[in-house]
């Protein structure tokens, strides 16, 4: 079964987004199930025991969205330092991804994500999903953007990410590395399979993989690229 911790504040638009995504996950007929979270932020001066599951509007839509998709769902309240818990039960849950819910556009990034998502993100090496108010769940088969660096075991742990999704031969992943901007005359042309940790990545995923060179020009220019995983094509830029 896979887990998803779903930590929700107040805001019913960020919730509902939050949901729509998890009953994605499940829609591919993957096994899912979920925790809808509700932490009581400290500046409210109450405890968890005090506060009933059944008053926060944002989180009961969330789970009756959730329930009506057939997902089986856990409501649960915490108190204290909202980031803090949220690792704290994703950690007793032991978690499979925490999917929180993202702030509208900002040039900074704390206000972007939120300070309460922001400081998940540094404290726990589990996924993270963010979601926001324009986020677009297609139908058919789920396409995921791997945007690797030449870190191997980042690589490969964004890949374990994929492989352990629901139903993740069904998924298509694109493996995607970008070469330092070299736009002068003689630049060496560069091969995907230069890069052992976009190839790490590409391999250890159970998806179909999409490789691409993946110079920026590369990228605009030759569309998509599709390759079974055990016959993979490269593409020369």
């Amino acid at each position: 079964m896979y887990a998803a911790l779903v930590p929700v504040d107040r805001d019913r638009d960020r919730a509902f987004y939050q949901a729509k995504y998890v009953e994605r996950l499940a829609s591919s007929g993957g096994d899912v199930a979920a925790t809808v979270l509700y932490v009581v932020p400290p500046n409210e001066f109450e405890r968890a025991d005090d506060v009933a599951f059944e008053s926060v509007e944002s989180a009961v839509e969330a789970v009756d969205y959730l329930e009506d998709a057939g997902i089986p769902v856990t409501r649960a309240v915490g108190d204290g330092s909202p980031a803090d818990e949220i690792v704290r039960t994703a950690d007793e849950l032991d978690a499979d991804e925490i999917v929180a819910g993202g702030r509208k556009r900002s040039g900074v990034t704390p206000l972007l994500l939120g300070s309460t998502v922001h400081d998940v993100m540094l404290s726990t090496d589990r996924p993270v999903t963010i979601t926001g108010e324009r986020s677009v769940f297609g139908e058919g088969t789920q396409t995921l953007l791997v945007p690797v660096d030449r870190d191997v075991e980042r690589a490969t742990r964004q890949a374990d990410y994929v492989a352990a999704r629901p139903n993740a031969e069904d998924a298509e992943a694109v493996v995607y590395y970008v070469f330092p901007h070299q736009d002068y005359k003689g630049a060496p042309p560069h091969e995907f399979a230069e890069v052992e940790a976009a190839v790490e990545a590409a391999t250890a995923s159970k998806p179909r993989a999409c490789l691409s060179n993946a110079c920026r020009r590369a990228a605009k220019s030759n569309g998509r690229f599709s390759a079974r995983p055990t016959n993979a094509t490269r593409t020369a830029s």
